[in-house]
């Protein structure tokens, strides 16, 4: 089921597309009218020589979003060099849960690399000669037409999904995605003597089916590239999956983006306590934290166990920012590395204490060779 091995020569520029950013200044209900107008899922702002990404999924968590500039929800992203192999940018995109990443040269945006573009390159090679359903999600959670997109919303932001299936008594009416979510985060405006103001309309309260789109419908038996090239050729970012007419799974782009995924090796027992409720951050701090674990362990095969706690304040003068104290732990045979780190970026924080733990350990080794020698 893997994908040609011509794939993996790819380099990022060979599929970059044009970046969209936009001010950190800019009102957030200005990157959601350019998400909107274009499509999009994501927008970038160019931060000195850091990137930082606003998206669908950040913009669906917030409230009050026209008092917001773009700079109060964005995320600190990795940008890629043109020279970077496809394989490595999945990867990040796999563990940061976006659909687009930045591509730099010294310092200076060229462009993105984007899942779509990713498949429709995945789409033209012969990877894909297997049936749809080695690649769905199977069981997929779903809503009846009558149900609020309040519950919608808060489904998709628990479960950090971006697609639900709309059926009613079983049968599939429709899909209902964070994009088109995304329309329901800007009620209409009415005139007043101060000016247009945002019209105070419940609009969680109304149906799905409002907002509910038609799907693409595949049977799990149809070819993998064949429904691929459907989603692209629709400009659709997924597809329901059924056997007769019963609903069986769901694709997304994301989903055949993970074919393109080296697997793993097998780790050591890696234990984490008190990850943060936001996925997103969560799923940065494991990835992270296992991956240096994993690194270590190829230089000090006697590593027996690693756990890491991580300790959350709360927000300070009403803000949203919260402050993270990490603990890392490094079990050995003789002795029990640790290190902690304070501050505001999550992911900052465990590069932070990855640099330490991997020079304390250096050191170590090189004390031990001395005293062999």
């Amino acid at each position: 089921m893997g994908a040609m091995p011509d794939l993996y020569r790819i380099k990022v520029n060979d599929l970059k597309t044009e970046l969209t950013t936009v001010e950190s200044s800019a009102p957030l209900t200005r990157v959601i009218s350019i998400l909107r107008e274009r499509g999009l899922y994501e927008v970038f702002i160019v931060d000195g020589p850091k990137m930082r990404m606003v998206s669908i999924r950040d913009i669906l968590k917030s409230t009050h979003i026209h008092s917001k500039k773009a700079s109060s929800l964005a995320i600190q992203i990795p940008s890629l060099n043109p020279e970077t192999d496809i394989d490595e940018a999945v990867r990040v995109m796999t563990e940061y849960r976006v659909r687009a990443l930045p591509i730099v040269d010294k310092g200076v945006p060229m462009g993105e690399i984007t899942a779509l573009s990713i498949c429709k390159a995945l789409s033209r090679s012969e990877g894909l000669g297997f049936t749809v359903d080695k690649v769905m999600t199977p069981h997929p959670l779903t809503l009846e037409v009558a149900d609020p997109l309040g519950k919608a919303k808060a489904l998709i932001n628990r479960r950090n999904i971006d697609h639900l299936p709309i059926v009613q008594k079983g049968k599939i009416m429709g899909v209902l995605t964070s994009q088109r979510l995304l329309d329901s985060m800007v009620p209409p405006e009415r005139l007043t003597k101060q000016g247009r103001k945002p019209e105070a309309l419940r609009i969680d309260r109304l149906s799905v089916q409002g907002l509910m789109d038609e799907p693409i419908i595949c049977h799990t038996d149809d070819n993998a590239s064949s429904v691929l090239d459907e989603m692209i050729k629709s400009m659709s970012t997924c597809s329901l999956i059924t056997f007769g007419e019963e609903l069986q799974g769901i694709v997304t782009y994301r989903d055949f983006v993970k074919l393109l995924a080296k697997a793993e090796k097998p780790n050591i027992p890696v234990y984490m306590v008190g990850l943060p409720a936001n996925p997103f951050e969560s799923e940065v701090a494991r990835g992270k934290f296992t991956r240096v674990v994993d690194l270590l362990r190829r230089s000090f095969p006697d590593i027996l166990e690693a756990r890491c706690t991580i300790k959350t304040s709360n927000p300070v003068d009403g803000k949203d920012r919260k402050r993270y104290e990490v603990k890392a732990f490094i079990y050995t045979p003789r002795r029990v590395f640790s290190y902690s780190e304070e501050g505001w970026e999550l992911p900052s924080l465990f590069d932070t204490l990855s640099y330490r733990l991997k020079s304390a350990m250096s050191r170590r080794e090189k004390t031990k060779r001395r005293q062999r020698a």
